[in-house]
């Protein structure tokens, strides 16, 4: 690994700035953090598609090369972080309808050109042309549009350090800085390329995984300074998407019939650069194209060292950054481990900077107040302070609303009953789940508005709408048409009058569900078969089944799917790069996420009134708290263990970090 070493990068056609780490300092030192080998970042162009979109690849890897338009995230805080962001914070003007970003003077990209609004331009228009490309754009939902590139009707360039958007409807500022602007990375103008031989108004001649890995990296291009523009965004997203220009996988884009050429280009740059990113065997191989390009960056760090095999690599500063840097370690090491338990062992052994400390080797404590008497002893030898990290999510149990499982085939009609999930809700109980299971170190999940940390964004309920009580639920049953029959709750009154079972229930059709969870972990494994236990108290019968993390994932991710009933992966939902805790992308009919097709006419108008204006986070929290789409689960805090000797260390909820300002 790099260890205060001089190191002189290539690329002089790139312009890549050289990486300055005297040996002779004492300033100069290597911060070494666990990586799981298993989410070894594997994508480095930052206009990801969603197989390459986790937290780790973006926060781990991408960010500290290419910075975000904004940032967001802190010690214990949520929100936005003006002094790491590349702009001042956005004016909003024309009720709302207007929106100016200025960035800040004399930031650099590492081959001396600025960053300016033409890179922030490169982005939108890769939005426009290829929106299907990024991960986190949401079609329009109902014919109303939630996202950008859609709810820009145009964008102006004034400087070169200034960028207006101009909306076609008034937003609410805190959703639209926080869920739209936190999107956006600027990028440079050495990736606006296509590749030699692409003819325009073709299909793009490179997407596979090997496509440049063939070529050794090298792959040759042809750079297209402005082919892609740089002076003017080509979409109009003032009535919504158009039928003009389709990108890549069929999806409408905002493009006018006068900006098709141009969208062609940004299609074949996205298509090349996304190949060069998949070429993982070269992004630190010297002499190839793909490690050349992706050494341009506006980020304090640069890559060194790479294997995705092994799951080690390496970062070193990057002298010439004028972003924000407070600390002095000068080199990245990022040590493999394959498990909970071998990432810990690195704790342990003192052989790392920073390390998790896993719920089963914390102390129980009676509650989080009392958190700091969780510190291990084995890390606390090792010369680790503990620091406690509340993650800006909530947990829970997905419903399948489409299951035609059960008796009848109706369970997805049964789970459609409001009163049927409130019921289910009762017997979740998450005060024991707590403390037995997660030995004190959690609190209750009460909404999608997370309960911790505190947040100027939105106050959450306080405590459950329904809390646990298998007589309440068993009653709620009751009082709507069911009773027990040989040991399970049964319908014994269809319809859908005053105390019938509801619509599309029949007669002798039972309370009969199957749970299917993430293996791997002994407390699921307990939460799942307590939740069992307490619906069978109450005449539900649950069937456990236990697949892979991604497999529960995958399953309950299929829009339409009818073969499930619940899913729970045990993560539940975390707000990235949406830190406005609104649900578009989560429960609005039809919403890309929504994999158990909840829908409720309400619900749609709470969430637009999130996103517009005129409905709170605590109106809308609220009222998801007594629809309960989903069974809410105990949430747990995160626990660090951090080298005692640094100073600057903070963890952010959003799991972003800035080594950069670390000291030892």
């Amino acid at each position: 690994m790099i260890t205060g070493v001089a190191i002189g990068l290539l690329a002089a056609s790139f312009g890549v700035a050289e990486i300055s780490a005297s040996a002779s300092s004492s300033a100069s030192w290597t911060v070494k953090l666990p990586n799981l080998v298993s989410s070894t970042p594997n994508y480095e162009f930052p206009y990801a598609t969603s197989p390459y979109f986790s937290q780790t690849t973006v926060t781990d890897f991408q960010q500290l090369q290419y910075r975000p338009l904004y940032w967001f995230g802190g010690p214990n805080s949520v929100t936005i972080n003006a002094s790491e962001s590349l702009a001042t914070t956005p004016v909003f003007s024309s009720n709302d309808k207007t929106v100016t970003v200025n960035l800040k003077p004399g930031l650099k990209w590492s081959n001396g050109e600025a960053v300016t609004s033409a890179n922030v331009l490169l982005w939108m228009n890769l939005m426009a042309a290829v929106p299907s490309g990024w991960a986190n754009y949401i079609s329009p939902l109902n014919r109303r549009v939630l996202s950008i590139p859609d709810i820009i009707s145009s964008i102006a360039a004034p400087s070169a350090t200034s960028v207006v958007f101009h909306l076609s409807t008034a937003v609410s500022p805190q959703w639209f800085l926080y869920d739209e602007l936190s999107q956006i990375t600027p990028l440079p103008q050495a990736w606006d390329i296509v590749t030699t031989g692409w003819t325009p108004g073709t299909t793009p001649i490179y997407t596979a995984s090997n496509a440049v890995s063939a070529s050794g990296g090298n792959l040759a291009y042809t750079s297209a300074i402005s082919s892609c523009p740089a002076s003017r965004w080509i979409g109009d997203g003032n009535d919504g998407p158009a039928s003009n220009f389709n990108d890549i996988n069929g999806t409408a884009t905002v493009v006018p019939s006068s900006e098709v050429s141009a969208a062609q280009y940004c299609t074949e740059v996205f298509s090349l650069m996304s190949a060069y990113s998949m070429d993982t065997n070269d992004y630190a191989a010297t002499n190839t194209n793909t490690y050349k390009l992706f050494q341009v960056t506006d980020g304090p760090w640069h890559l060194t060292s790479y294997n995705l095999s092994q799951g080690n690599y390496a970062l070193a500063r990057v002298s010439s950054y004028r972003g924000t840097v407070t600390g002095t370690a000068k080199n990245l090491d990022f040590v493999p481990c394959t498990s909970d338990q071998t990432c810990y062992n690195l704790v342990l052994a003192g052989a790392v900077t920073q390390g998790e400390l896993p719920a089963e080797y914390a102390k129980p404590i009676a509650n989080l107040s009392l958190v700091s008497r969780a510190q291990s002893s084995g890390a606390q030898k090792a010369g680790y302070r503990l620091v406690v990290n509340d993650p800006w999510s909530f947990n829970y149990a997905v419903i399948n609303f489409d299951s035609v499982l059960g008796s009848s085939g109706d369970n997805g009609r049964i789970l459609s009953q409001t009163y049927v999930r409130q019921a289910l809700n009762e017997l979740s109980n998450q005060a024991l789940v707590i403390k037995n299971y997660l030995k004190g170190l959690g609190y209750e999940t009460t909404g999608p508005v997370p309960a911790q940390p505190a947040s100027p964004l939105g106050s959450p309920m306080t405590s459950p709408a329904f809390p646990f009580s298998i007589s309440k639920a068993k009653a709620l049953l009751i009082a709507n048409g069911w009773n027990i029959v040989g040991g399970v709750m049964t319908c014994i009154k269809p319809g859908v009058g005053k105390g019938d079972c509801g619509a599309g229930i029949k007669a002798s059709d039972t309370l009969n569900f199957q749970v299917l969870y993430s293996s791997g972990s002994s407390q699921e494994q307990q939460v799942e078969q307590l939740f069992r236990t307490n619906c069978a108290a109450a005449g539900i019968k649950i069937t456990l089944s236990a697949a892979s993390f991604d497999s529960v994932l995958g399953v309950s991710s299929v829009a339409g799917a009818t073969n499930w009933d619940l899913a729970d992966w045990g993560n539940g939902w975390i707000y990235f790069p949406h830190y406005d805790p609104t649900g578009e992308n989560l429960f609005a009919t039809g919403a890309i996420a929504n994999s158990g097709a909840y829908s409720n006419v309400t619900a749609d108008k709470e969430i637009l009134g999130t996103v517009f204006g005129g409905v709170t986070l605590t109106q809308y929290d609220k009222f998801m708290a007594l629809s309960d789409p989903v069974i809410y689960h105990a949430d747990t805090v995160g626990l660090v263990e951090v080298k005692s000797s640094v100073k600057g260390f903070g963890v952010s909820p959003l799991g972003t970090f800035t080594p950069e300002n670390w000291s030892e």
